[in-house]
């Protein structure tokens, strides 16, 4: 058998069955076997009455929130980490190493990723619509979604340069899910949502975490801060909020026309780094 038929049974073999489990998944980092034909219908959608805007935990009816994460490798620095939360409280997200994997939720433990111990810290989760309609439509649609990615043996990379292999972030994969291309592999992002900052060359996890919260389309410091004191929001979430929008007055008013900007992972941490390493639980 060529080598292209053992990487395509292998792709197939790491394909996750996202909504219908055991609960055995819980013991390992690595993706569940299963079919290749994910079934919605296995965990069925929970209303919700009145969505939470922000939340610090996975919960009933929060399929499809976007989670905030920090990870520090034991060679490296501690950057932000994004994923989406799926209906059983799993997250799929692109991890380094791994590539787009189906992962238990971690609040704050290690994960491996191979063989390298990853430090990870949860922060917060925010709901990507705030329309009903819009939401429903992502939860029905979520498992097909996260299956095209794991099924392809999606790889993990910083940046998507390069030509003969596509590979992505966990912010360009989180882009992917929510907002699927038509006619590519690229996201068919919305129009509303514009770079947070001037002198980008491209978007970043602060740009997004800024337009989840509504901030991308309010002009001025004053407004941007009116915009967060109305929210009902975790102190961590706020305090990175006032921080970022703060940040983009300055780079406003500093820069009003778009320059050049040097390269910056898209996996920023969306807030201040601590001066200490978060305590495990």
């Amino acid at each position: 058998m060529s080598v292209t038929g053992l990487h395509a049974i292998a792709a197939r073999l790491a394909l996750v069955v996202i909504l219908a489990w055991d609960g055995s998944a819980l013991a390992t980092n690595s993706p569940r076997h299963g079919d290749a034909q994910v079934k919605a219908a296995a965990v069925p959608l929970i209303p919700r009455a009145k969505p939470a805007f922000a939340v610090t935990d996975t919960g009933p009816g929060q399929g499809g929130y976007i989670h905030y994460f920090i990870i520090e490798p034991p060679d490296g620095e501690a950057e932000v980490q994004i994923g989406i939360e799926l209906p059983d409280g799993r997250i799929a997200w692109s991890f380094p190493g791994l590539g787009v994997v189906v992962s238990p939720f971690i609040k704050s433990g290690t994960m491996t990723a191979n063989g390298k111990p990853y430090e990870v810290w949860h922060q917060y989760g925010l709901s990507p619509f705030q329309d009903d309609a819009a939401m429903l439509v992502l939860q029905k649609e979520l498992a097909g979604r996260v299956a095209h990615w794991i099924e392809r043996a999606t790889p993990y990379c910083n940046t998507e340069a390069r030509p003969d292999h596509l590979c992505m972030s966990c912010l360009g994969f989180v882009l992917r899910v929510l907002y699927p291309g038509r006619i590519s592999d690229y996201p068919a992002l919305p129009r509303s949502f514009v770079r947070a900052y001037s002198g980008k060359s491209y978007y970043t996890t602060e740009d997004f975490l800024l337009y989840l919260a509504g901030l991308h389309g309010i002009q001025g410091l004053e407004a941007r801060l009116k915009r967060i004191s109305g929210l009902a929001l975790p102190e961590s979430l706020r305090e990175d909020l006032v921080r970022l929008a703060t940040e983009a007055d300055g780079a406003e008013a500093a820069s009003p026309q778009p320059a050049p900007a040097k390269g910056r992972r898209s996996a920023t941490r969306p807030g201040q780094q601590p001066a200490a390493k978060p305590k495990k639980l």
